[in-house]
């Protein structure tokens, strides 16, 4: 059952992500990390995951390349923010970023069924018992085009203050979008490849048609480009989305959508 599976993963996921930011931030080495999840892991078939993602990054894979294999509890924002902590050296706060939206989906669920048991919805539906998702909730796939704009600008802004050329900056954070928004940000930097370089960067023109970036967010953008502080304001607007989507989620699920 997709409810379920969904709730069953949100519970695993989330004390994992947060054990290997906290084990990385402290300087305990990957593989090291790695094991001490795997023996602090109470799900019979997280661990085998954990186990197998070490073995391949013992054999020479990296984490996210390794994680890749295992598609049943990594998704692409997993990948993605780990791809970005790989890439800018910043791994334990990526690590933690991932571990602090997955916190977040599961402080929303505990509202959501707080609000239907005292309404009552719950009697209305079972959701349990079919192969639906529950609507308004946030997913572990990032479906909110505005989360997954917010992850987008924030694994840009890590890598960009870690010293991480704009362009494979760029590229790296697209993974985590839909293949249309990651087509927009590959259009983008070939703009900024094939631009002069007296010329005046306009990468938030671009960026403008990425689901989930507003006009606030563009303009934030615009303003960290002519400043020569775009990482800050990537790290800005990417803060700012992730309220929003926390705002609309629950706006939705406690007026009834009105």
């Amino acid at each position: 059952m997709a409810a379920d599976r969904q709730a069953h993963r949100l519970t695993v996921l989330t004390p994992f992500a947060r054990r290997m930011s906290i084990m990385i931030g402290t300087g305990i080495p990957l593989v090291r990390a790695l094991a001490a999840a795997e023996e602090s892991e109470s799900s019979p078939g997280m661990a085998a995951a954990i186990r197998e993602v070490r073995g391949r990054i013992e054999q020479g894979e990296t984490m996210s390349q390794a994680m890749g294999q295992q598609p049943e509890w990594f998704d692409r924002l997993a990948l993605s923010m780990v791809r970005a902590g790989e890439v800018g050296g910043v791994l334990d706060e990526t690590l933690r970023s991932w571990a602090e939206v997955l916190e977040w989906a599961v402080q929303v669920r505990e509202r959501v069924a707080l609000h239907r048991a005292v309404e009552g919805l719950v009697r209305a539906r079972d959701w349990a018992g079919t192969d639906e998702t529950e609507p308004g909730l946030p997913h572990v796939v990032c479906a909110d085009p505005v989360l997954r704009a917010s992850l987008f600008c924030y694994a840009l802004g890590v890598m960009l203050q870690s010293g991480v050329p704009v362009l494979q900056a760029l590229d790296v954070a697209a993974e985590g979008l839909d293949e249309g928004d990651a087509r927009v940000v590959q259009a983008a930097g070939q703009a900024l490849r094939d631009g002069q370089p007296d010329e005046p960067s306009r990468l938030h023109e671009h960026l403008a048609a990425v689901n989930g970036l507003d006009a606030t967010a563009v303009g934030l953008l615009k303003v960290g480009e002519e400043t020569g502080r775009l990482e800050e304001a990537a790290l800005h607007v990417s803060d700012l989305l992730r309220w929003q989507a926390e705002h609309d989620a629950l706006r939705g699920i406690f007026t009834d959508g009105q």
